[in-house]
């Protein structure tokens, strides 16, 4: 069997696969040699037919925000003691005791946060007293970035269900604790605007690493709208932490039966309008 190629007078006998090998050879020398003809007569126009012929189509032009980062986690336990009358040691023959927690069980489970992710509801009970007694808490984000805007939003929640049933020298407790730490930089001047609701146990804060500004940082609600500088690298932080605990033998107890708080939030990047500073607070 022969294959011919019209466009190169290429011919091989019998086997496709040389035949494919040649043309494609013979094609780039081709290409080659009309691109060169080209420069010569349109020599203004070398570095768009050098680009052409590296199939260079489009240009994309530079994010806003440059380096995003996420630290973060989502953190559940549960734990339970009972106070016993123990030896204050003093060495042989010493009849020294005191009161003191010792440990019954301690339970936890903790998964990062990553960018662009949820870390999933994280779930832990205590089982030492009954009823049980639960931790439950999540952590979520989201980010786009392009030339002309960066949005990071996030979401972060704890739920616990905290009433056993303890004698008088029993305690027990439960806790949640979620982190979510954004990190970014900015190349030019621009536009910010922090919007953040959250409960009173939730600290919340914004500032640049680079200089040390603080623009607000504390417990509950932030926002922020302002002008940030170019070349500076920049952190959102928030941290969610909550829990519920009863000690019988210190006649202690922090939010029995059911509790549930969050936080949510977003961050706004946009070119500088050239407006300046604005205000931060709750």
């Amino acid at each position: 069997m022969i294959w011919d190629d019209r466009l190169t007078g290429v011919v091989s006998f019998g086997n496709p696969e040389a035949f494919r090998y040649n043309v494609t050879v013979e094609l780039g020398v081709r290409i080659r040699e009309i691109l060169s003809s080209c420069l010569q007569v349109f020599p203004m126009k070398r570095s768009v037919l050098v680009l052409l012929s590296l199939g260079v189509t489009s240009f994309a032009a530079a994010q806003i925000v440059s380096s995003p980062q996420v630290n973060g986690w989502a953190k559940a336990s549960t734990s339970s003691w009972d106070w016993r009358y123990v030896p204050s040691g003093g060495g042989r023959g010493s009849h020294n005791y005191h009161w003191a927690p010792i440990g019954d069980q301690s339970k936890g489970v903790s998964v990062s946060m990553p960018l662009n992710g949820t870390t999933g509801t994280q779930t832990e009970t205590g089982t030492y007293f009954s009823p049980s007694y639960i931790a439950k808490c999540w952590g979520t984000n989201s980010f786009a970035n392009s030339a002309t805007q960066a949005v990071y939003q996030f979401a972060l929640e704890a739920d616990s269900t905290f009433n056993p049933t303890l004698n008088s020298l029993d305690g027990a407790s439960v806790g949640n604790d979620v982190l979510n730490e954004f990190f970014f930089s900015l190349s030019k001047d621009s536009d910010v605007a922090v919007k953040i609701t959250a409960s009173s146990n939730a600290i919340v804060g914004f500032k640049n690493l680079t200089n040390g500004d603080v623009y607000f940082w504390g417990y509950g609600s932030g926002t922020l709208s302002t002008t940030l500088p170019g070349g500076c690298t920049y952190e959102l932080f928030v941290h969610l932490v909550e829990g519920a605990s009863k000690d019988n033998y210190l006649k202690q107890s922090v939010n029995v039966g059911s509790l549930k708080t969050s936080v949510t939030g977003a961050l706004t990047v946009t070119p500088s309008s050239g407006g300046g500073g604005g205000d931060g607070g709750d």
